[in-house]
């Protein structure tokens, strides 16, 4: 565990084991236990699913040829090409997602928060659809939560009037703009 913080605020992070989780919840959860306890929040955080540039990666490297993303030649760099903006998830990442569901539906999250990438916003929507039409929940699409920007053109996102049409459930902040 690593411990950081100051005399208000203290943050413990340490990898749990996700079948345990809601069990711990529950414990903390304990009228019995202490305030600093009841007020214990849990981050889970989550990798998404293959996207398309995951893909075009493995295709390349099965085909024998060698990609770098350090390259700024696209003959030699394929995610500087503008057909693979902001790569949605492929079906093998969907079913990746679907995957976690299991783990994800022991988690009782008070808010989701994701990347606005597409491939983020598409994984968290599936791992954590139990939880998607209550409204009681937000979610919240965040900047500070996005891939490095870069050059490569998978980590840039669509324009946001077209995210926020396909996904009018999820907010946006963190100074999301067009």
């Amino acid at each position: 565990a690593c411990i950081v913080g100051s005399r208000d605020t203290r943050i413990i992070a340490e990898r749990m084991d996700p079948t345990t989780a809601g069990d711990w919840m529950r414990q903390v959860g304990n009228k019995e236990n202490s305030e600093e306890d009841r007020i214990t929040k849990i981050v889970h955080f989550q990798r998404h699913g293959q996207g398309y540039h995951n893909l075009l990666g493995e295709v390349l490297r099965e085909a024998g040829l060698k990609p770098s993303v350090d390259s700024m030649d696209p003959a030699v760099n394929p995610w500087l090409r503008p057909e693979i903006v902001d790569s949605p998830l492929t079906e093998k990442g969907k079913e990746e997602c679907r995957q976690q569901c299991a783990r994800a539906a022991l988690l009782n999250p008070e808010l989701v928060i994701v990347s606005p990438l597409l491939r983020a916003i598409q994984t968290a929507q599936i791992s954590f659809g139990h939880v998607l039409d209550q409204p009681d929940i937000p979610w919240v699409a965040h900047e500070g939560c996005r891939e490095e920007l870069g050059v490569l053109v998978c980590n840039k996102r669509r324009p946001l009037s077209l995210i926020q049409a396909d996904y009018p459930n999820v907010e946006f902040a963190g100074e999301v703009t067009e």
